[in-house]
């Protein structure tokens, strides 16, 4: 009997003996559990005391129906070459992880991973458990009753394509013949752990649940069905909380989709024309959309929404942008824009009712891509940019320009692309020289670069922004044109 899943990383709350377990479990005798023998991973703090958090490989031993003498871990003899033993901790990944057990030569075999990895003895079960009756594949949470805040799988539920997959379950008839087995689902608390996402031949499903008041945490990649895209994302989040996504899609055109609960799109803004480079988007304080681009002919380009989309309109006079843009909007309604010049130098052109520029910002060398603009709470502009080296450059305005200042971070493999919380957080990402999602932050302090785990493999550069909840967003184009999410922060 085996099947396939991914290892999780599950937030366990510090009730007792709260664990959450992914597992296989073969049984046999009275009510089908009398015996067993179960095998998977476990986050059990109060078990695996020397690293708390980690999921662990682990086997359970039952002899007599959950008695006195059934264990976790014993009787086990390893194999020569096993990679893996019962106890050991595990590296959450999204990669298939197949668990089995199997009846051969009066030994219950254990599959952890690619490998047989050792037995236990039919003499652990007094030689009464040659055979299974009953197989069952499952997630399982243990928790206070009253308020379970542990989560199960990956803490996403069922029905997300991304959750905890179970796949391939088969029981093993002989040595050499096996046969697939189907779904027969059910669950103990929907409304908080939950089974989704069947194939129709009901040999794959996904797990899961964040359980009540859940961690704040990152969750993703979320593959979110728009597969128009000819450039990486940009986003912004009104006031009201939608969140708002462009791009340059495979025709040339502006792309838009927009999320207030359920995602809407991909729509194609009509009449655009051919977009010179990736777009981006900033939010006005009354609301109002509007949309930079590099022009087919180098200049700077915008549209607006407002209930009606107007544009495009060329700004006069900003001579040949070297870059995409990069556009924020400050309280007080004066849209910025930044690019790199011809020269490799940072420019800017703002409207405060008319528009100025181009104006190079002095001192700030030769950039290594375009910039990206973020304004905080109080006003200020922070720009950022890889300045060669794939490090991380940034400047700043508060009335005066300081830097550029190397903040001594040196795995970009793209742009970044900034976003500041209310509390002046500041959120830089970009995709590392490993393809993944890095980010760094500065807190009064910079830290980073942390990688973000999980993400796969990010197609282009990241856009970045916060919600209305100050939950950092992240979306980028992740192969074959679509786009993808992760965000931080309570999956509801």
């Amino acid at each position: 009997m085996e099947y396939t899943t991914e290892v999780s990383e599950p937030h366990v709350s510090s009730f007792g003996l709260a664990h959450s377990i992914d597992q296989l479990a073969v049984g046999a005798g009275t009510e089908g559990n009398q015996y067993t023998i179960e095998a998977g991973w476990d986050v059990d703090p109060a078990y695996f005391t020397s690293s708390t958090a980690n999921p662990h490989f682990f086997i359970f031993v039952n002899p007599d129906k959950y008695g006195s003498e059934s264990c976790y871990d014993c009787h086990f003899t390893p194999a020569a070459e096993a990679k893996i033993t019962p106890g050991e901790a595990l590296e959450p990944s999204t990669t298939n992880f197949t668990i089995g057990v199997k009846y051969s030569g009066g030994n219950w075999w254990i599959w952890a991973g690619t490998q047989w990895i050792g037995y236990v003895s039919g003499s652990a079960w007094g030689d009464h458990f040659t055979k299974g009756t009953s197989e069952s594949n499952y997630g399982e949470v243990f928790d206070r009753e009253s308020d379970p805040t542990t989560q199960m799988g990956d803490g996403q539920p069922g029905a997300s394509a991304n959750a905890t997959p179970m796949t391939a379950p088969v029981i093993l008839l002989s040595e050499s013949s096996y046969e697939t087995t189907g779904l027969e689902a059910y669950t103990t608390n929907s409304s908080l752990y939950s089974i989704g996402d069947i194939n129709a031949g009901r040999t794959e499903w996904h797990f899961g649940g964040n359980g009540l008041n859940p961690p704040e945490q990152w969750y993703g990649p979320l593959a979110l069905g728009m597969k128009t895209l000819g450039s990486g994302p940009a986003a912004a989040v009104t006031g009201s909380g939608e969140q708002v996504v462009v791009w340059k899609g495979e025709n040339g055109g502006l792309w838009e989709a927009d999320y207030n609960g359920t995602w809407h799109g991909p729509f194609e803004i009509p009449g655009m024309a051919v977009l010179g480079s990736q777009p981006t988007v900033a939010i006005t304080p009354s609301g109002e959309q509007v949309v930079f681009w590099k022009g087919g002919n180098g200049g700077l380009w915008e549209a607006d929404y407002n209930g009606t989309w107007h544009g495009p309109f060329e700004i006069p006079g900003m001579a040949v942008l070297g870059s995409q843009p990069s556009v924020a909007v400050s309280s007080k309604d004066e849209q910025v824009v930044f690019w790199k010049g011809g020269n490799g130098g940072l420019w800017e052109g703002y409207y405060n009712g008319t528009w100025h520029g181009p104006l190079e910002v002095p001192g700030m060398a030769v950039m290594g891509s375009q910039p990206t603009v973020a304004d905080s709470p109080s006003g200020e502009q922070n720009v950022w940019w890889e300045g060669g080296e794939n490090s991380l450059y940034e400047a700043y305005y508060n009335g005066t320009w300081h830097g550029p200042v190397a903040l001594g971070m040196k795995s970009l493999a793209s742009a970044p692309s900034a976003a500041i919380t209310s509390g002046d957080e500041q959120l830089v990402f970009w995709k590392g020289e490993n393809g993944g999602l890095l980010k760094g932050y500065y807190n009064g302090t910079w830290h980073g670069p942390v990688e973000i785990p999980g993400m796969a493999t990010l197609g282009a550069q990241p856009a970045a922004a916060v919600n209305s909840k100050d939950e950092e967003e992240v979306w980028w184009e992740g192969g074959e044109g679509s786009l993808w999410e992760a965000f931080y922060g309570e999956m509801g």
